[in-house]
């Protein structure tokens, strides 16, 4: 394990606090309202895929580095719950159901149930030895999240904000902060909801409209949630 020094580093260089808000994070917190964080959000298809373990020496860099942000985050904010928002959906293992054999473009294989509890197990495990685990915190898949993301994309196409290519369903954004990311992949044409929708779908509960979220993830998350970012502020 780096020391604390270099791990300071890391994140420093890993990081991109442009879109945190977090003078406004710190008043909902100062006032009494409800906070989230999260920081460590891990992908099945970098661990076991045919168990769903993890294994602490086995962590990326950006795992590792959410996992030392966390610590930070619950000692500053130790009224905070944590959330992880684990992906447990994307196996990035090519569904080969063609007569040939060859792959259908876009289609991947599905996880068994029993691995992908595993996973989520794991995860609490590995948070509860890193002493970061608390009772209230939520732990969100990334497959619960599918109905969600249709009924935001529902949504977006009820406002003219949704187009369709081939099967593909894609957000339209008229007016984009980065013009990169006018158009947004929704989902696949194969049917597969990509992260961005997943990740975005997350804010249709009113409930969250009532808390104040921290999302501190590494740089290679950034593009990712540069578009959950377009599609939000829309």
């Amino acid at each position: 394990m780096e020391s604390p020094e270099m791990m300071r580093e890391i994140t420093r260089g890993s990081m991109d606090f442009s879109k945190a808000q977090l003078d406004q994070f710190a008043s909902a917190y100062r006032a009494g309202t409800k906070v989230e964080f999260e920081s460590f959000s891990p992908y099945v298809a970098d661990h076991d895929l045919a168990h769903g373990d993890i294994q602490t020496g086995g962590l990326t860099n950006e795992e590792r580095i959410g996992l030392e942000i966390a610590k930070v985050l619950r000692e500053l904010l130790p009224e905070a719950r944590m959330i992880s928002l684990y992906d447990e959906y994307n196996t990035n293992m090519p569904d080969a159901e063609l007569a040939n054999g060859r792959p259908i473009e876009g289609k991947q294989i599905s996880l068994p149930e029993d691995v992908r509890e595993n996973f989520k197990t794991t995860i609490q495990k590995l948070l509860g030895e890193e002493g970061i685990a608390r009772e209230d915190d939520l732990l969100i898949s990334e497959s619960s999240k599918a109905e969600a993301a249709s009924e935001l994309t529902e949504k977006l196409r009820d406002k003219g904000l949704v187009t369709e290519r081939d099967g593909a369903l894609y957000f339209q954004n008229p007016n984009p902060e980065n013009p990169d990311y006018a158009e947004v992949l929704l989902r696949n044409k194969s049917g597969r909801w990509m992260c961005e929708a997943l990740d975005a779908s997350t804010y249709l509960n009113p409930e969250n409209l009532e808390i104040a979220h921290l999302v501190v993830l590494s740089n290679h998350f950034k593009p990712q949630q540069d578009k959950v970012w377009e599609i939000y502020v829309l």
